[in-house]
């Protein structure tokens, strides 16, 4: 957990915040890049859903807004809504359990969980590392950080010797043993989305077993596809990477020039269609927001958006980059674009 404290995921709650990336690793200052979302109890809650079927039980929390229980129709228990969270593993029709108020989170270090998922069965296997005889469980296509080959790795797919990020380092794996069905557990992370487990704190994806879509993006040829050509030497593309400051401006640059000098957004849905460049620390590079996401005044900011969404492994290809709002990301960050 973000206090340097250690708990198993499934004592995890909503006012926990969990650790991500550290300084020195790959993600660190692209997540710098990222504020937290504001959470503000008047008018968030906690929602409490459950689907049944004859093979599985899914039971499913989210911190969400009320403007988001508003659209699902979510007033009371008893209400049913579709979940649309396919890198979740949870889709189609759920039942609301429970409504619960919006915890407050002490400190500001690590990331808040935004949701909690719990299965009723799974097929878990035994993770063995070295540093420790403590063996990890995790599900077979559960993406997990690899060192050597930077880049969230299934499970599944990681090879023996291969290295891991840790919170105090790198551990090689070891040994990969099927285990078993069992409870199985997941998080969504604000931000990162991504966690720590186990005694080491490995790092994973917060994309979970059974859709664990992880594509590199270039499949979708977005507005900004021309920019491949460019020479970035540098700046490694992966699946669920953060975009880097200086894509970004190159992205600013080419929406202006195509716009006559103007920033407009690239979806024409967009609720503000025209643009402000945020207000430049360094002219090389693309600032830290100088608001909280949720601040009024900042809704037409320009924000560079994955098309292939982050969070299901979407890459940081100019081919998956978009131009849009402040205001239209944060609809898409609560569900509600």
């Amino acid at each position: 957990m973000a206090d340097g404290q250690t708990n198993t995921i499934e004592r995890i709650d909503f006012q926990d915040r969990v650790k991500t990336w550290l300084p020195g690793e790959t993600g660190y200052l692209s997540s710098l890049c990222i504020q937290n979302t504001i959470f503000d109890p008047s008018s968030h809650r906690i929602v409490w859903l459950a689907q049944e079927s004859e093979s599985q039980y899914l039971e499913v929390g989210l911190l969400r807004s009320l403007e988001w229980m508003s659209e699902q129709r979510i007033s009371s228990a008893g209400d049913r809504t579709v979940l649309d969270l396919p890198e979740m593993g949870a889709e189609g029709e759920f039942q609301v359990a429970s409504i619960d108020p919006c915890p407050i989170t002490e400190g500001e270090h690590g990331r808040r969980v935004t949701g909690i998922f719990r299965h009723r069965r799974g097929l878990v296997y035994d993770l063995s590392i070295t540093g420790t005889s403590d063996l990890v469980g995790v599900t077979r296509l559960h993406p997990i950080w690899s060192v050597d080959r930077e880049d969230w790795i299934a499970m599944k797919d990681l090879l023996v010797g291969e290295r891991l990020l840790t919170s105090t380092g790198t551990a090689t794996v070891l040994d990969l043993v099927e285990r078993g069905e069992e409870p199985v557990f997941n998080l969504e992370v604000d931000a990162d989305h991504c966690y720590r487990v186990g005694e080491q704190g490995i790092l994973v994806h917060n994309a979970s077993d059974p859709c664990c879509r992880i594509d590199d993006g270039t499949g979708t040829p977005g507005p900004y596809a021309a920019l491949e050509n460019t020479d970035d030497p540098d700046i490694k593309v992966t699946a669920s990477r953060m975009f880097d400051p200086r894509q970004k401006v190159k992205i600013l640059n080419a929406n202006e020039m195509r716009n006559g000098g103007m920033l407009r957004s690239d979806d024409p849905a967009d609720p503000a269609p025209l643009l402000v460049r945020p207000i430049p620390v360094n002219p090389q590079t693309f600032p830290k927001p100088s608001k909280p996401r949720d601040a009024n005044g900042f809704l037409n900011e320009a924000q560079v958006d994955h098309i292939n969404p982050f969070v299901v492994g979407g890459s940081n290809s100019y081919c998956n980059a978009r131009l849009i709002s402040q205001e239209l990301n944060i609809r898409k960050r609560h569900g509600k674009a």
